[in-house]
């Protein structure tokens, strides 16, 4: 059998609020948080062992971490021209 989700299906989840890809959701948040942080602190460069948000202390490191690889052209960096835009846009220091 096929799919039992339908186009109906689709919408009343989107309506819902669901989230279909919750990888761009969670990076999209985080990038909020760190615009948060930077209005505070005039600048992106949160510690390592920032307490108010170890998340985001982890996803910082973890953006320099995607840019190497996608600087060394090695494969599987969820980094996209896009988000690299957006972080340096907030002054992020590779």
């Amino acid at each position: 059998g096929g799919s039992s989700m339908t186009p109906d299906r689709v919408t009343a989840l989107e309506e819902l609020g669901f989230i279909w890809d919750i990888t761009a959701s969670t990076w999209e948040e985080r990038l909020g948080e760190l615009r948060e942080f930077r209005k505070t602190h005039k600048h992106c460069n949160v510690p390592c062992d920032f307490s108010e948000n170890p998340q985001l202390a982890y996803w910082v490191n973890s953006q320099r971490g995607q840019y190497k690889l996608l600087m060394n052209r090695i494969k599987g960096s969820s980094l996209t021209p896009n988000r690299v835009e957006a972080l340096e846009d907030l002054g992020f220091v590779w």
